[in-house]
């Protein structure tokens, strides 16, 4: 960009209109940018709330599966004592 003061008239119009352009151009790229962010922060949001789901999802069936776990053996063994005790007081 010529800046000097030897420019005509014409010549600082037209390197001002250059500059007016440059600039709306660059507002319009920013504009675009933030509706580009703004859609990937809001997908990002989408992901990151389905994630969360399934974690809590996870959480809840291995709760299940370690009570589950631990639950069977003793219930198993209990069984096997009771049966036992009666077929002791059955024959004794």
């Amino acid at each position: 960009i010529k800046m000097s003061t030897d420019m005509t008239e014409a010549e600082v119009k037209l390197q001002d209109e250059k500059l007016r352009a440059e600039v709306a151009k660059l507002i319009g790229e920013v504009s675009k940018l933030t509706a580009e962010t703004t859609k990937a922060m809001a997908e990002a949001r989408h992901i990151d709330e389905r994630l969360s789901a399934e974690v809590t999802k996870l959480v809840v069936e291995t709760r299940h599966i370690s009570i589950t776990t631990l639950l069977a053996p003793v219930l198993a063994a209990a069984g096997l004592m009771g049966a036992t005790a009666a077929i002791v007081k059955l024959f004794f």
